[in-house]
Parts: C-alpha cells; sequence; structure tokens
C-alpha cells in the first residue's frame, strides 16, 4: 500500500514555461491559476504569466516564483485529490514549505499567495544592501567537500545539503567562480553562479524576524491534515506553535532536505511525488534510499505514471 509525501521544491526551481504541459491536463490548475492571478494582479504579480512565460531574471526572485510555484503546486494538489489520491505527509524545500502549509490545510491559499509575495519582497531588499550567490555541485560527498574548503581563509558555506553528495554554495561571486570550477569533473556537476536572494544565509537575520513577524500575524489552523516535516530540523512537525519559529529559521539556517527525506521515511512514507517543476527533489529522494519509490509530476507521462503509482 502507497504510503504518499507530496514534495514541493523552493529556491532555484521556477523557470519560464513550468506548467504549460500540465495545463490542458490537470483541469484544477485553471481554477488555480485564475484565483492566483485575480488575487495577485493588484500586488505586481500574474502566477500565470510568470509560469508560461517568464522571463527567468523575475524567477530568480522569490517574490515572483514564491506565488507561482504555489498556483502551479496547489492546481496539482487539487487534481490528485480529484483522482482520490490520497497524501499523508507534506514537506517543501526552502519557501516550498509554504506550499506544503497550504496542501496541508494549514494555511489558506490566499494567504499562503500573499505571505510569499510579502517574504520575498523582505529578504530581496535584505539581498541588496548585503548581496551574495550561490551555485550548486553534486557527485562530490558534501563532508568531502566541506574538508576542502577548511584550510581556506575565505570560503563558500553550505546554504542547503540535498542528499549526502549534493548541496548548495553561497559566498561572494567572484570566489565561487574561481572555486568552483576546480572541483568540476566527469563525476562532479558544478552549476552556474547566480544571485542567491531565494536562499537562506546568516545575513537574512534581520529580515527573518520580519518575515516571522508577517507569518505571525496570519490566522493559521492550528491543526493539519497531513504530516509537516520542517526543511530546516530535518523532521516532523508535532508542534505546529513552533511555525513561526520556522519561518525565521528558513530564512537563516541551511536547508536540510537529506534529513528531512530521512524524517519521511522513518514516518513510514514509501511513495514520494515531486508537484510543480523539475526533478531534483524525487532525484535527492533516490540518492538518500534507492528503494524509495521516488515520481515526478511536471509533465503529462509523469503525472499519469505517479497517479498509477499513488493509487
Amino acid at each position: 500500500m502507497a504510503v504518499n509525501a507530496f514534495l514541493f521544491p523552493g529556491p532555484g526551481a521556477a523557470e519560464a514555461g513550468m506548467g504549460m504541459q500540465l495545463y490542458n491536463v490537470a483541469l484544477p490548475l485553471r481554477a488555480s491559476f485564475d484565483f492566483a492571478d485575480k488575487l495577485m494582479q493588484p500586488l505586481g504579480v500574474k502566477p500565470s504569466k510568470a509560469c508560461f512565460v517568464g522571463p527567468d531574471a523575475e524567477l530568480k526572485k522569490s517574490s515572483y516564483a514564491g506565488p507561482a510555484l504555489l498556483a502551479l503546486t496547489q492546481g496539482l494538489v487539487e487534481f490528485f485529490k480529484q483522482k482520490r489520491v490520497t497524501f499523508q505527509m507534506v514537506a517543501g524545500q526552502g519557501f516550498g514549505e509554504i506550499c506544503a502549509l497550504v496542501a496541508a490545510n494549514i494555511l489558506t491559499f490566499e494567504e499562503g499567495l500573499l505571505f510569499l509575495r510579502k517574504r520575498g519582497e523582505i529578504l530581496e531588499a535584505a539581498w541588496a544592501k548585503a548581496p551574495f550567490f550561490v551555485c550548486t555541485q553534486s557527485g562530490l560527498p558534501v563532508e568531502e567537500l566541506e574538508a576542502r574548503f577548511k584550510p581556506l581563509a575565505r570560503r563558500p558555506e553550505v546554504v542547503a545539503y540535498h542528499s549526502p553528495d549534493a548541496c548548495t554554495l553561497a559566498g561572494e561571486e567572484g570566489l565561487l567562480k574561481r572555486i568552483m570550477p576546480l572541483l568540476a569533473s566527469k563525476q562532479v556537476k558544478v552549476g552556474p553562479v547566480e544571485p542567491g536572494m531565494a536562499w537562506p544565509h546568516p545575513s537574512f537575520a534581520e529580515a527573518a524576524v520580519e518575515v516571522a513577524a508577517e507569518f505571525s500575524r496570519i490566522k493559521w489552523q492550528r491543526s493539519g491534515t497531513r504530516e509537516l516535516h520542517s526543511s530546516t530540523r530535518g523532521e516532523w512537525v508535532a508542534d505546529l506553535g513552533v511555525l513561526a519559529d520556522l519561518q525565521r529559521e528558513l530564512c537563516v539556517a541551511p536547508i536540510r532536505w537529506d534529513k528531512t527525506l530521512r524524517s519521511l521515511f522513518a514516518r513510514g512514507a514509501n511513495t514520494v511525488v515531486e508537484l510543480g517543476h523539475g526533478q531534483n527533489l524525487v532525484n535527492y529522494a533516490r540518492k538518500v534510499d534507492n528503494g524509495i519509490r521516488a515520481l515526478p509530476a511536471e509533465d503529462s507521462k509523469s503525472l499519469s505514471l505517479a497517479l498509477k503509482l499513488a493509487n
């Protein structure tokens, strides 16, 4: 019997064109985007345009990417519900945790959209005062990577642990551009250096307090219908009273996606479905446990397969 966990992407996952193949297949997407567009357009964001058209430069900003990903993922959640697929657990990477909270019926869709827009604006303003950049690496064990960096006077820091051999690093743009090509090989893949405004970072300490205060103003449900697993603490959140604290941590503390996946599996999840765009989260899941059923839901073919295996 499938014990399903829905996974929600966050920083770095959004790109122009996401969701286009699903729009005419998963009909609840239309209602999701219509609602989000009507709510967000006065604030300068149209999630359907951001998803289908871009530009990618806007989607690097979490104030755009967050509402766009939430509109997409919530439409898919409703599609799975319509097809009578049950899911017992949710987890979101970084700001994807808000998508998970909405899916778990802890936050309303409306409150999730508005909070993600405000959260993004707060962090982008903080980033503009003290910019940092990020890049990804996969193929080299993270412990070995950190050991290589330790002797350096100036070194990047890990802001996300994705799996035993994949992480996201943050630092000055010039530093990353000098160091990361030295790691690249046939076994080690290094991603591009990009602005890191959507990722957690210690420089966001003051902004994180503002984000937590903003979240505390929301009238959210004190009990959800699914287990929430935190992407910073890497554990099941049994007491939802800590959610505002978690929102602060999500701004400054490294993402521990590797631990989050282990937490899901320890609680009995044997099938994980990544909603939205891309397959990074399910690829990380396979690296953590190669016996797990890990499926994306990003186009008509993968959505059909996910429906079969999650039932």
